[in-house]
């Protein structure tokens, strides 16, 4: 079962080399984050947004690594290494290989449900796909 080992030392789910990467978020998470000082946002279009980040996230604190809104952070960021990946009207979920811990436990990543390996990021996605279909 996934439990990020690295906290600290990682960092590589809050890097990001291009714009496919960054983080799909919701309008109310939009406006929050913009709220909190976030910008450049994309639409995807029905209350979707890619923020897009180049390098590091403006909220990972880089002495220490950690999560300056941990509490308040979007969904996509709660449910890495699941990323929702939407390109136009197609809706899918993808791992992440981006995650060391992926990386190494690959054969376990693809031998058992994803709800078995990520329990906790499996049900930040539902809630990410509630909201996508209106629920």
């Amino acid at each position: 079962m996934f439990e990020c080992p690295y906290n600290e030392e990682c960092r590589s789910c809050c890097v990001f080399e291009g714009d496919g990467e960054s983080p799909i978020v919701f309008e109310d998470e939009k406006r929050k984050l913009e709220a909190l000082g976030a910008k450049d946002f994309v639409k995807l279009g029905a209350g979707l947004y890619r923020w897009r980040i180049k390098g590091r996230c403006p909220f990972n604190d880089p002495r220490t690594g950690l999560c300056k809104i941990h509490e308040e952070k979007p969904l996509s960021c709660k449910m890495f290494p699941l990323n929702l990946v939407v390109k136009g009207r197609e809706v899918r979920v993808e791992v992440s290989r981006a995650c060391p811990w992926v990386r190494e436990h690959w054969d376990e990543v693809l031998s058992r449900p994803p709800e078995e390996v990520f329990p906790k990021e499996w049900e930040a996605l539902k809630a990410a796909l509630r909201k996508l279909l209106g629920e």
